[in-house]
């Protein structure tokens, strides 16, 4: 075996084992080069160097864990688009704005992508992927995530992808990571997890050299009341293997491969896997691939591109009615703004074609830049925004990009699987609020259409039963005598309140007009309570996203009420917006409200 002080990167026993983890899928090929690594000097080393099992077990929720290293590929691609084009970082605070600028993504929302064509491109830029291998049991599948992206030396390893709680991102508004410990949470869902990088220079070039090793759990040794996580390091200085190696072999940017990664209680197929994903990353900023591999598999080597469940929901013809709005958060906006966006499945839409893109029993996704923040319960529609007959067809997403740096603290957390309470009631009674006013009438033509359901079901049961009376009685003559007949007992209804469809306005490409076309005037705002204003204009749709425009009340107005909530932009000439009153109005003022655009 090599000494540890002159094991060189042009080893060839040390190229063999690298080689050989590439290959290795299952528990105990990755033990038995581990042993290989350990004989040559390997020692194990703790990951972030101190007690690392509470961060690495806040999770509870493998499938959001893996979500997390998908997030980070596109977070390494992203850096190095960063990297090599300085000037692209310029005015750029969102990672969002960073793929509009690179990749001409709108607003650096997937679902502006119309073209097949186009979002087969993008993908394949992307290049992150994610893939199923074979692994020791069916129900652990090993899965590794893949980019070509930035990628990591030897040296930086300890301070990053095996470091937590650092602050590599804190100043990179372009990527979607903060606080460099959500990709951690694979350890423990996994028995070995093998982690591969070369760097990528900004000037085009590769570093020769690639750094890799092994991560695992160290059982509680005793005296101890938990085991630690750690990865394996050269004796010498402590750092990752490197090895030079053919870019053939591995190319530029980073794998993590997690051996018998425990996704689920039961054997996963590749549908599963896809709807986890789809479900987790509801919105995200690029696109990826997902690829069977298993050899086990009826459909090896299927490859599906993944654009979230959003894009999906966009595109699909079970959704009869979509909207989105925008509304502040805070008492007086001071947390930012939030966009909620809801789709209305068609009546009659199978359960089974819901769960493709959202768990029915929590159809509230929050998301922050795409990924799965919480999820609310159906409840909530039902009961709190009152659609008693809506809310099982009903999918809902609350993106909170836009909240302000007070509004991220008092809502989300660290964690990407709750926010705070704060922060559900804060979403809670926006929801209440929108939801309702906007699908009162859709919940009330569904109850009518319920009804009459059940109707024909009861007169269907009724024939029946007089079917079979009629087969009881013999041939022959008789006299009916007394009473009336009751007819089935049928649920009346107050006449719904109907839904005005208008028809689209003239637009032009540049407004020339603006004006409030709500028919019943004086407009009542109640005390606590929100109205709506109806908006006429010329302007096109997407003309505020376009142009950088907004509505606003005018200064006068705004010492009487203030906007709550609003349409996100024009849609065949026509916008809503919804006030509350400013406090300490007297009851009866009267006062005139203008808009400004």
């Amino acid at each position: 075996m090599i000494p540890v002080q002159k094991l060189e990167t042009t080893s060839p026993e040390l190229k063999a084992i690298l080689e050989g983890l590439l290959k290795s899928t299952r528990e105990a090929q990755a033990r038995k080069l581990v042993e290989s690594l350990e004989s040559i000097g390997g020692e194990w080393r703790a990951i972030n160097d101190e007690h690392n099992f509470p961060t690495i077990h806040y999770s509870s929720d493998p499938g959001a864990a893996i979500v997390e290293r998908v997030t980070y590929s596109i977070d390494a691609k992203l850096d190095l688009v960063a990297e090599r084009q300085p000037s692209i970082k310029q005015d750029c605070d969102s990672p969002r704005k960073l793929v509009e600028k690179e990749f001409g993504v709108k607003g650096g929302y997937l679902p502006a992508i119309s073209s097949k064509e186009a979002k087969e491109d993008l993908v394949n830029q992307s290049s992150v992927v994610i893939r199923l291998l074979d692994s020791d049991d069916d129900r652990t599948p090993t899965i590794e995530v893949q980019d070509n992206g930035i990628g990591i030396s030897r040296d930086e390893f300890p301070s990053t992808i095996m470091s937590l709680h650092q602050k590599n991102k804190i100043n990179k508004w372009y990527l979607m990571g903060r606080f460099g410990q959500g990709g951690s949470a694979t350890y423990r869902f996994s028995r070995f997890t093998l982690l591969v990088s070369r760097r990528q220079m900004p000037d085009g070039t590769q570093d020769p050299e690639v750094a890799f090793t092994v991560a695992r759990l160290r059982e509680a040794e005793p005296g101890e009341k938990d085991g630690q996580y750690v990865y394996l390091v050269a004796k010498g200085d402590r750092l990752p293997f490197a090895v030079k190696i053919d870019p053939a072999t591995f190319p530029g940017g980073t794998l993590v491969r997690h051996v018998d990664y425990e996704l689920s209680g039961r054997r996963p197929l590749m549908l599963d896997v896809y709807n986890i994903l789809e479900y987790h990353l509801f919105d995200p900023v690029l696109p990826y691939w997902l690829e069977e591999k298993r050899s086990s598999a009826d459909n090896k080597n299927d490859r599906r591109r993944l654009f979230g469940s959003r894009d999906r929901l966009q595109r699909s013809e079970a959704i009869e009615v979509f909207d989105e709005f925008i509304a502040k958060v805070g008492e007086k906006g001071e947390y930012g703004t939030v966009t909620v966006r809801y789709w209305v499945f068609k009546q009659g839409t199978d359960t089974k074609i819901k769960r493709t893109f959202i768990d029915p029993d929590e159809p509230i996704a929050i998301t922050y830049l795409g990924q799965m923040h919480a999820a609310m319960p159906r409840r909530v529609l039902a009961n709190d925004c009152k659609l008693p007959n809506l809310y099982p067809d009903l999918v809902v997403q609350v993106e909170c990009d836009n909240l302000s740096d007070l509004g991220r603290r008092k809502i989300l957390t660290s964690s990407r699987e709750v926010i705070t309470q704060e922060g559900r009631s804060q979403i809670r009674a926006i929801l209440s609020e929108l939801l309702h006013e906007e699908l009162a009438d859709i919940d009330e033509q569904r109850e009518l259409s319920l009804l009459a359901g059940h109707k024909d079901k009861a007169d269907a049961s009724l024939r029946r039963e007089l079917a079979e009376l009629i087969n009881r009685i013999k041939p022959g003559t008789f006299n009916l005598t007394g009473g009336k007949v009751p007819g089935p007992k049928t649920k009346t209804s107050k006449k719904p309140r109907r839904r005005k469809h208008y028809s689209s306005l003239p637009t032009k490409d540049f407004p020339s007009f603006i004006r409030i076309a709500n028919t019943n005037l004086p407009i009542r705002i109640g005390t606590g309570r929100t109205t709506w204003i109806a908006i006429e204009s010329d302007a096109p749709d997407d003309f505020l996203e376009k142009f950088g425009a907004n509505i606003e009340l005018s200064n006068e107005s705004e010492k009487y009420c203030k906007i709550s909530s609003r349409y996100k932009d024009f849609k065949g000439g026509r916008f809503m917006l919804s006030v509350t009153l400013a406090n300490d109005l007297a009851p009866n003022t009267e006062f005139k409200i203008k808009i400004e655009m």
